[in-house]
């Protein structure tokens, strides 16, 4: 059987969210096909599709314009014409996605992306348990969130002379002018900016000032946005929630193939709102498996780096050895000088991890200085030329990437596709911003696939064993299961295996390719999202 629909992992979620079985069946979402043919438009919905592609009549045409709220008060006849609209416009999209599909070469990635969506759709759609009481007694009551926000806020609009802290203008207005004569950072349209990384800049130069009050002002305002964000974000809309967290899961957002998450992105939820997130009923603790190095281990790959593929293939923390070479600190050799390093100096790694990152996508001096910046709450600012320095440490590190680089840039000029090993290619502009996109494009469109091959086998390997345990997130380069103490043992092994020894061997099966380095897994389990800790299968 074969099911064609536009934006089908939205329908398929929720047949398991409300208890109904995904069929088995060969899928094809149109609107993943379109995004995958022209992932620079914007507007994938199916009546911007139908009218640029057929010869069909819009719902507009034959029904005038309808809203979700209609639909209720529709009559049946007029239900069942705009459903058939529907069905009639997947199909007759079907043929333009295929044939495009199949002259971009992407009908092998394709095949597999369709076979992860009825898993993906089963995952969101089941959802993750949600601790309620902890919900309550952190968001709830006279000691709960929303009351320390409604007191904080009446509080700092007393202290800046505004009527709503949560207006933007206003704060700034207050902030910039001669009240308190804060450092700005960023105008906007409408005035100075107080996002996250502005508010840094006022406080940074604060306690260099040794404006005390104002220092703790900015601090009290910097923890007010963040908690009022995590009210309104995850707070609030679990507390109206039937106890689960559901996510509906995007194959075709991302120009890469990365996996996006919409309704609760799960690819950005704090760790203190991971702490609420609990095993379901029957089942008593979470793991998750996390790519070691991941995207590390991809340029590696890409590159042919020898220097970038030993450092992998030891296993060695690629982290800590860029932070002593570009901070001139003792480098670690042994295992328990690497433990002893990650202690004493962490915020030297941290700047080192994304030194390392950010300089293999291309980030400027400038970019990547303000992204340390924030990655410190605002407790270190590095110039740019200081921050070019740990630039030009890392290219000198590894030589054989920067030609690689450059390959790209020649490829760029001379009109060339760049393409993954799984068989995902595009063209970039010749310009420093295509350079970026193109550098990063082959890295982490592998390691998407990489990880959506994985959930794939993962699944069909816990359906085949006959164990209870079972897949409830993904989030860019790790998987989430629920599973039992009995059983969590197995479960660590079987997934080692499939990622760490099964996922290579079927890429070069399913794609042709052989990876360069080998892929590592992390395990952790705890009995709630928040509270992980390394297990060794």
């Amino acid at each position: 059987m074969r099911i064609i629909g536009h934006n089908l992992v939205s329908d398929l979620s929720y047949f398991a969210r409300n208890g109904f079985p995904i069929p088995s069946a060969q899928f094809f979402d149109t609107e993943v096909g379109f995004q995958w043919l022209f992932p620079d438009e914007s507007d994938f919905g199916l009546e911007a599709l139908v009218l640029g592609t057929t010869d069909m009549p819009t719902w507009r045409d034959t029904l005038g314009k309808l809203d979700f709220d209609d639909f209720e008060a529709m009559s049946d006849e007029r239900l069942a014409r705009r459903c058939g609209g529907d069905a009639e416009a997947a199909y007759r999209l079907l043929p333009i996605a295929e044939a495009g599909l199949k002259q971009a070469r992407l009908t092998k990635i394709w095949n597999l992306a369709m076979s992860v969506l009825p898993i993906l759709a089963e995952i969101g759609g089941r959802g993750m348990a949600v601790d309620m009481k902890a919900l309550n007694r952190r968001a709830s009551g006279d000691a709960g969130l929303g009351v320390w926000l409604a007191k904080e806020k009446t509080a700092l609009q007393d202290v800046l002379g505004i009527e709503n802290v949560n207006s933007d203008i206003q704060v700034a207005g207050s902030l910039f002018g001669p009240k308190f004569r804060a450092v700005p950072l960023e105008q906007t349209l409408r005035g100075w900016s107080v996002k996250k990384r502005c508010l840094f800049w006022a406080r940074y130069h604060a306690r260099m000032r040794k404006q005390r009050p104002l220092e703790s002002l900015l601090t009290r305002l910097l923890t007010y946005n963040e908690r009022d964000k995590l009210y309104s974000t995850y707070y609030r809309p679990w507390l109206e929630s039937n106890g689960r967290v559901h996510s509906l899961y995007s194959l075709g957002k991302a120009a890469t193939g990365r996996l996006a998450s919409s309704k609760t992105n799960l690819m950005n939820v704090p760790d203190i709102a991971r702490e609420l997130i609990v095993p379901s009923p029957g089942y008593d603790m979470i793991c998750q498996a996390d790519f070691k190095s991941f995207e590390l281990a991809g340029a590696a790959h890409v590159s042919r780096d020898p220097v970038m593929i030993d450092w992998i293939t030891r296993g060695v923390d690629m982290h800590s050895i860029m932070a002593s070479k570009v901070m001139g600190l003792p480098e670690p050799k042994t295992e328990a000088e690497f433990v002893d390093f990650k202690k004493k100096y962490k915020q030297q790694r941290d700047t080192g991890k994304m030194t390392m990152f950010a300089s293999l996508y291309l980030v400027s001096a400038e970019s990547l200085s303000w992204q340390i910046f924030e990655m410190s709450d605002g407790t270190l600012y590095l110039p740019e030329d200081e921050v070019q320095k740990y630039i030009d440490t890392l290219f000198t590190t590894f030589p054989t990437y920067d030609r690689y680089v450059d390959t790209l840039w020649a490829d760029l000029h001379a009109g060339k596709w760049i393409q993954s090993d799984f068989g995902r290619r595009w063209q970039f502009e010749p310009n420093g911003a295509g350079l970026r996109r193109a550098t990063n494009y082959p890295v982490q469109s592998a390691c998407s696939d990489l990880t959506i091959l994985a959930l794939y086998l993962i699944y069909h390997e816990l359906k085949r064993r006959k164990m209870k345990s079972r897949l409830i997130s993904e989030v860019h380069d790790s998987v989430g299961f629920e599973t039992t103490h009995q059983e969590l043992k197995a479960l660590c092994q079987l997934v080692k295996e499939i990622c760490e020894e099964v996922l290579p061997r079927k890429a070069q099966e399913m794609f042709g390719f052989t990876l360069r380095v080998p892929l590592r897994i992390d395990l952790q389990a705890g009995p709630t999202w928040g509270s992980l800790e390394e297990v060794h299968a």
